[in-house]
């Protein structure tokens, strides 16, 4: 789970959660020990940065939607993962890290995900004429 932390906020680890209940908690996010197969931009950071770009160039609204969604399940990821990380037993911990990872799955999704709430960056892809790699 660190280094899910790790990789949704990249080396520098600003915060994404100024109004979450983390907010105080996530600082720092990085753990340098644990390493990052990432290049430590940040995916949360590569995401906003897509929407952004997506409202610019008018990108359909459901592409737009999706990548919200995307974002809002990685930022909630963040937060699961810090309690996981920083549980207080193996029961907290474990919930923790399995709910952090039913949302990957919601903010990534397969290739046939036909909703943006379930499968958000694959249908993104999918609404913008992109193949998901497995």
């Amino acid at each position: 789970m660190q280094r899910v932390l790790n990789v949704l906020g990249g080396k520098e680890s600003p915060e994404y959660a100024d109004s979450s209940e983390y907010a105080e908690k996530l600082q720092p996010h990085f753990n340098e020990k644990v390493g990052n197969p990432g290049d430590g931009h940040g995916a949360l950071l590569y995401m906003e940065e897509a929407y952004e770009a997506l409202k610019a160039g008018n990108a359909p609204a459901t592409v737009q939607e999706a990548v919200e969604y995307a974002i809002m399940h990685a930022s909630t990821v963040e937060g699961h993962a810090h309690e996981s990380v920083h549980g207080t037993g193996i029961k907290q911990t474990q919930e923790h890290a399995a709910h952090a990872a039913a949302l990957l799955v919601g903010a990534y999704g397969k290739g046939d995900s036909d909703s943006p709430a379930t499968g958000a960056l694959a249908y993104a892809m999918k609404q913008s004429g992109l193949k998901i790699s497995k």
